[in-house]
């Protein structure tokens, strides 16, 4: 039903994460002012990585880490790639900074360790999807918006998908995703295969989605499917300790 628009838009919409590896990297270039400095920041920052609830993973790969002041070549290097390139306890020159820019590269600058790690860790995180509020659930699956059509209005806005992963079931818990954007957190109202209402769909399936409270799915969107948890936000915070004795 919707096969033509899956083939066409999954590597546009998804680039990487269409692939088997489930792996985004961050390259890196590192000049720091002395080489254990340097060397230290290469081992803490290979250690880095960020995960989200499909497994999909974000890591760095450092393709330099010296001691010395931050050159044009270290920007050149860094821009075969679009490299992030951290500049500890040394002042990068306005020259330097002025290839950078005409090249796009951004120059991470810092003083403090910590201060670095916890920059590239916040780059780390941008590449994956927000943790899931714990009220949803356990995922089951993933799927991806093809079109969206309105059926009346007992049923409203119904997303005809592709089931990407896993599998969708009726009256589960969802969460829509706009790229890295949360756009809605609900539950599935109904599940449709081929004009049936149905209580699973999975992996390679096409469906329909409706939503109990929701009309902004767009084209491109993603549906993430939970089951186990709870049945609004409110429960996350009934489960939540109230401080008091």
């Amino acid at each position: 039903l919707f096969a033509a628009q899956a083939e066409e838009k999954r590597g546009e919409l998804f680039g990487e994460r269409v692939r088997d590896d489930k792996k985004e990297t961050i390259d890196v270039v590192i000049k720091a002012d002395v080489q254990g400095s340097a060397e230290a920041l290469r081992a803490a920052i290979e250690e880095l990585k960020e995960t989200d609830s499909f497994g999909y993973s974000a890591h760095c790969r450092v393709l330099r880490a010296d001691a010395g002041a931050l050159t044009l070549e270290d920007i050149q290097l860094a821009s075969v790639s679009g490299a992030l390139v951290v500049a500890f306890n040394v002042n990068p020159t306005a020259a330097t900074m002025a290839e950078a820019q005409k090249l796009g590269i951004e120059v991470l600058e810092s003083k403090i360790v910590y201060d670095a790690l916890d920059e590239v860790t916040r780059r780390l995180a941008d590449l994956v999807a927000p943790p899931a509020s714990n009220w949803l659930g356990t995922v089951t699956g993933r799927a991806e918006v093809l079109q969206t059509f309105k059926i009346g209005k007992g049923i409203g806005m119904v997303a005809g998908c592709k089931v990407l992963e896993g599998e969708m079931k009726r009256g589960s818990n969802l969460r829509v995703m706009r790229g890295k954007q949360v756009m809605h957190e609900g539950s599935i109202n109904q599940l449709r295969y081929l004009k049936e209402e149905v209580e699973v769909v999975e992996e390679g399936s096409e469906c329909g989605i409706s939503f109990e409270t929701f009309d902004g799915v767009k084209q491109g969107d993603v549906i993430e499917c939970y089951i186990g948890g709870g049945s609004s936000r409110e429960d996350d915070d009934e489960s939540a300790p109230d401080g008091e004795d």
